[in-house]
């Protein structure tokens, strides 16, 4: 298909602040940056002063409602309960009015978050009443007719003004990473859009609070929504021209709005069903407080925290503190103890594990489990839960209920985790090694090793026989002394306890002979523990890790059952380690070399010993009765502690025992019905990865992977592909293919590896990659067929029928149609065992059969593929939001609007149920957009278009983002002057993104609606064009 070109606009050029800007040291511009912000965080603070004292010479019951209304939450809460209530009563002037105010508050809260992200956490502002006196003003405006047909217009100029605002923003990055004086000049530009609208309000409220006959008062109204609208073009004109001067990448441009997105609550896309309400409070998601676990100190670290939380109850953001510190600092039970020791404060009390994505998956899952989530256990969950969480915090906001959110091990406030936090007011406590892992407004709380005294206290409180243990004073010196060896870290002395302890009534000055002259081999010539050299305040003395020897004495101590147990765990995700990976299925398959896990795994009380023991000196941590947990210090430490053949023994049975309970893919078969097992478990299996990568840096030369690495990596693949998870699938595979070793790249499972990535670059529309991987796949599988190996053959067919797929991608419909009587011949000669893949093959035949023109035939096809899809899985399954899809488009072409329409709206109504951020969804609303459109309804198609947007978005579909835009934008530019400008500034967003990503194809905003989506349909994935 070629596309149909137009020429780039060209690039427009600076106006002298490049040159101004370079001529400015770093250091210098951000001290003035920091004055900046400081004086405009004071002068808005003076406008909030006299804009209250405005309000209180009026009314006095105005000020109660303001107070009342302090966020866009509670805002948009009530008017959307007051738009309901007006449809209920068929006002249809009320139920019109609220739905011309919801757009502009949501328009507004993003502005208001891209001020308070370029203000700072230090100087953010407080716009508490400038939401109340939004509020009051949409809900006075609807009291006079006449009135409100002025001001609808107004609010309506408004909202495109502010539209264009926020699009041009978009373009410059605001982000941690950006330059400061960039940051600095959208505060500045904002900060009078603001102050006048603050007095926009008032003097609309007095507006409306005057006779209709008042003419002082509306030409006042008048003339400072003239004033306003002229601030809003000169503060455009200036951002725009420090977007042109300073271009960022796309990427740049995502993470600026991504920050903005999460800083608003209402850009996530729709919820994926009823959330329930029947919550006994205190709701309480937390790890079980240790019954004989010893806390010690951290008096003046907790009396800060309560303090800070203390300083603005009413506060309507969320108040956040970082602990951080150093690996082993006890950054974590530090947490857990505030949390355990105030849980009365709290109606909510959340702990979410945050050290991977995976972590933060598993974590949201368990609460929505907890809050009996629609669907919350079912496969694929994973996005609904997250939309069903943040749609019940607003709710309990709403309420009033008091929040408190944990979250732990925090590599970086990423776009990933931001996710992850509500906008609701509470509380948040996030423990992390990073000293900027803050979110906006966070107080820093650095956690400092004990000192010698506390360290020697905590050492001699977590001793089990003080009668023995402690009988002199040299015992007690020794105690001291001994915490002072490991620098004060919590973590050491517990180790050091544990091993004392293990030793019975040993006094601790005997024990502290026997350490010091242990000898130390730990990390003399390996990287420091996890973390260590992190901490910025502390300065280390040589190469020693100051629990090197502890290290060495726990490790040398263990029995070899102990160590087998060890060595799994240190292998693992450390966070959530199954007990019942441990099972008799563990042995399955055991090959001759790790015989020896028989004395640890197969039956519980064997397992238990060990465990036990492992707890009793803290090398192990019971999380709950189904888990345990260790801590990242210690297995990084073990694992450096082993030579080559240990490692790699330890690492194989880690690899073994998981591959053991991961459900196995066979042959390319769907594994739909295995996704609840898979969860539990794809976060070890994805480490493992990881951890062979690691093996290799550290050992140079060429170590064999495990046999069953690339079978259990192949299976997590895959499922990672059918959970849509493509950059994850493919950083996955990418490493498992480069631990193939040269002799064995022919092998079937390097074909499946390459097959599968094939599958997740052609949904993400690199086909030139695609064809890459599926050429060298195919040569593989062509080879094994021809020697009859087991399933080679069905797997030959998986892979003719993706190349299928790409030869109709790319307009060769006739050797796509050959592919695709390839794969059905070998399909319905294997029978029933792959009927499912049949289907498909007949559902992509009918998509090459449509693309050509022949409807009759593709409809024949599409009724093979829906017998199957409806007799194996029903009407709600998601083969069938893809046949509804393939039908609409067929439909379209047919010119059925209407029955075009209800295929599109099944195909939305099957993906919101269970995938409300699939990619297909955003296609779903992109085509029912422009049929919306068709039928007159710009607004209607506006709204739609940005749903598939936010979608896009979130999955980081760029060709699917592009294409919504300049959807977007050809409905805009057939609009007034704003909306034309809007229309521009879209399609400039598109250029950068299609330049970037897409530089073979080009685009088009005039002409007829075929060749728009001929020239858009090129960014995006095949299957949903």
């Amino acid at each position: 298909m070629d596309p149909v070109k137009v020429p780039l606009r060209p690039s427009r050029q600076g106006t002298g602040l490049v040159s101004i800007a370079e001529s400015v040291s770093t250091d210098c511009q951000d001290e003035k940056t920091e004055q900046g912000l400081k004086m405009l965080a004071e002068r808005w603070e003076g406008a909030v002063s006299k804009a209250t004292e405005k309000i209180k010479v009026g009314d006095a019951s105005y000020l109660r409602i303001i107070r009342g209304f302090r966020s866009p939450e509670a805002v948009v809460d009530d008017l959307e309960r007051r738009k309901k209530k007006a449809e209920e009563e068929k006002n249809s002037m009320y139920s019109k009015a609220m739905s011309v105010a919801l757009p502009f508050i949501t328009t507004l809260n993003k502005t208001a978050a891209t001020f308070i992200i370029a203000m700072g956490p230090k100087y953010a502002p407080n716009l508490a009443i400038f939401w109340g006196l939004a509020y009051l003003t949409i809900t006075m405006s609807v009291d006079s007719r006449r009135k409100w047909q002025s001001f609808e217009q107004t609010l309506d100029e408004l909202r495109s003004s502010l539209t264009m605002l926020n699009l041009i923003i978009q373009r410059v990055d605001i982000s941690e990473s950006g330059r400061s004086e960039d940051r600095e000049m959208v505060a500045t530009s904002i900060y009078p859009v603001f102050t006048l609208l603050l007095d926009f309000w008032i003097e609309s409220v007095r507006w409306f609070d005057s006779a209709d006959t008042d003419t002082r008062r509306s030409e006042a109204f008048t003339q400072q929504f003239e004033q306003l609208r002229g601030q809003l073009v000169t503060s455009m004109g200036i951002l725009k021209i420090l977007a042109d001067v300073n271009r960022i990448s796309p990427s740049a441009v995502q993470r600026g709005e991504l920050e903005r997105r999460d800083a608003m609550f209402s850009v996530r896309p729709g919820l994926a069903g009823h959330v329930c309400d029947e919550v006994d409070f205190p709701f309480l998601v937390v790890p079980r407080a240790r019954t004989k676990a010893v806390f010690y100190g951290r008096n003046s670290t907790l009396a800060s925290m309560d303090e800070f939380f203390a300083t603005d109850a009413s506060s309507t953001s969320l108040l956040s503190v970082l602990l951080q510190g150093t690996g082993g600092v006890g950054k974590t039970q530090t947490a857990l103890h505030f949390v355990h020791e105030r849980i009365g404060h709290y109606d909510i009390v959340l702990w979410i594990g945050s050290e991977t994505a995976l972590s933060l998956t598993s974590s949201m899952t368990d609460i929505a489990k907890r809050l009996s989530f629609p669907g919350s256990e079912s496969p694929g969950s994973d996005e609904s839960n997250l939309s069903n969480f943040h749609n019940w915090m607003n709710k309990q906001a709403l309420q009033k209920k008091r929040c408190l959110l944990i979250y732990d091990n925090v590599e970086t406030i990423d776009d990933n985790l931001k996710r992850y936090i509500p906008t609701t007011p509470g509380h948040m406590i996030i423990t992390s090694q990073n000293r900027h892992a803050m979110y906006p407004g966070t107080k820093l709380i650095p956690l400092r090793p004990f000192s010698e005294k506390d360290g020697g206290c905590l050492l001699r409180k977590l001793l089990q026989s003080p009668k023995s243990q402690l009988q002199t004073q040299e015992d007690t010196d020794a105690a001291t002394s001994l915490a002072r060896m490991v620098e004060g870290l919590p973590l050491g002395i517990r180790l050091l306890a544990g091993l004392i302890n293990e030793r019975g009534d040993e006094s601790t000055s005997s024990f502290m002979k026997e350490f010091v002259e242990f000898p130390r081999d730990t990390m003399i010539a390996a990287p420091r523990a996890i973390g260590y050299a992190k901490d910025e305040d502390r300065e280390l003395d040589g190469d020693e890790h100051p629990l090197d020897r502890v290290w060495t004495m726990s490790f040398k101590s263990l029995t070899p059952p102990r160590l087998a147990l060890m060595g799994i765990a240190s292998f693992l995700s450390p966070d959530s380690i199954p007990r019942f990976i441990f099972g008799p299925q563990s042995l399955n398959e055991c090959p001759e070399t790790l015989k020896h896990l028989d004395q640890v795994c197969g039956k519980l009380p064997r397992f238990n010993r060990q465990f036990h023991a492992l707890v009793g000196v803290s090398l192990l941590e019971q999380k709950s009765d189904q888990c345990f947990s260790i801590h990242r210090v210690i297995q990084e430490a073990f694992r450096y502690w082993c030579d080559k053949d240990q490692a790699l023994q330890h690492f194989t049975a880690a690899v073994h025992i998981v591959h053991q309970f991961f459900p196995r893919q066979v042959n390319g078969r769907p594994m739909h019905g295995s996704w609840a097992e898979c969860r539990d478990l794809i976060q070890h299996g994805q480490i493992l990865a990881t951890r062979f990568h690691e093996l290799r840096e550290r050992f140079p030369g060429e170590i064999e992977p495990p046999p069953e690495l690339l079978e259990l990596l192949k299976s997590c693949g895959w499922y990672l592909f059918e959970m849509a998870d493509h950059p994850a699938t493919i950083a996955l595979l990418d490493t498992a293919l480069q631990t193939v070793p040269e002799k064995t790249r022919n092998t079937e499972i390097c074909a499946h590896l390459l097959n599968t990535i094939a599958c997740c670059t052609f949904e993400l529309s690199d086909l030139a990659r695609c064809r890459r991987e599926l050429d060298k796949a195919l040569t593989i599988r062509e080879a094994w067929a021809k020697k009859k190996a087991t399933g080679a053959e069905e797997e030959l067919a998986n892979t003719l029928n993706n190349y299928g797929n790409l030869e109709s991608a790319e307009g060769k419909y006739e050797s796509a149609l050959s592919y695709f009587s390839k794969a059905r011949m070998i399909r319905l000669k294997l029978g029933k065992n792959v009927i499912v893949p049949l289907g498909v093959t007949y559902m992509t035949t009918g998509r090459a059969l449509f693309l050509m023109g022949k409807y009759e035939e593709a409809i024949a096809e599409y009724k093979k593929a829906e017998k199957i899809f409806l007799d194996i899985f029903g009407s709600d399954a998601h083969f069938m939001a893809h046949l509804n899809y393939a039908y609409g488009n067929l439909e379209l072409a047919r010119e059925d609007m209407e029955a075009a329409k209800g295929f599109y709206t099944e195909a939305r109504r099957i993906l919101e149920k269970d995938t409300p951020f699939h990619l297909l969804l955003a296609a779903c609303y992109y085509k029912i957009a422009t049929l919306v459109e068709r039928e007159g309804d710009r607004d209607g198609a506006l709204q739609l278009l940005d749903k598939g947007l936010a979608i896009a978005e979130f999955r980081g579909g760029k060709g699917d983002a592009a294409r919504i835009m300049m959807k977007k934008a050809s409905i805009l530019s057939k609009g007034s002057a704003e909306k034309r400008m809007e229309a521009e500034s879209l399609q400039i967003q598109v250029q950068e993104i299609v330049m970037e990503h897409f530089p073979n194809t080009v685009y088009v905003l005039e002409g007829n609606d075929e060749e728009e989506w001929d020239a858009w349909d090129a960014w995006i994935c095949p299957y949903w064009r």
